[in-house]
């Protein structure tokens, strides 16, 4: 449900803009009541703001330590077709979308953080004692 209610937050942005529809409506466009859509988000920001952590996490959920592939292998081929024309559009949408409504600004930033700390410690999980702590962060800031 919450993926839902992002995803479709996020096309009622890029339609309308962000001034352009209420939580009543992103409720009635998903078909569930505003109390639903309350548990899941605070505010219409935050719940467009989310689809940049589903992206991050949908990426994440390929990489398997149990692979013959290396894990910075996979790690570069995560890079190389995940982070694809999708993501990119998407993260570049929402980024004009927060130019435009400053209170978009603060919910895309801590989406942006908490991805990067749940990638980091994704990876730092993964990859185990072969690799210096700083391994993980250093690869999760170069996506």
């Amino acid at each position: 449900m919450r993926r839902l209610l992002a995803e479709t937050a996020f096309n009622l942005a890029c339609e309308r803009g962000l001034a352009g529809f209420s939580l009543n409506e992103l409720a009635e466009e998903v078909d569930v009541s505003r109390r639903t859509v309350s548990n899941y988000f605070d505010s219409k920001e935050q719940a467009v703001a989310f689809v940049t952590l589903l992206s991050m996490r949908d990426a994440l959920e390929d990489l398997s330590v149990e692979s013959d592939v290396p894990l910075p292998d996979q790690i570069d081929n995560l890079l190389r077709t995940q982070f694809s024309e999708y993501v990119i559009t998407t993260h570049r949408r929402l980024v004009v979308l927060a130019s435009e409504s400053p209170s978009l600004q603060p919910h895309l930033h801590d989406v942006e953080q908490r991805g990067v700390a749940e990638a980091t410690q994704f990876l730092r999980a993964r990859l185990g004692p072969d690799y210096p702590p700083m391994y993980a962060y250093l690869v999760v800031g170069a996506a």
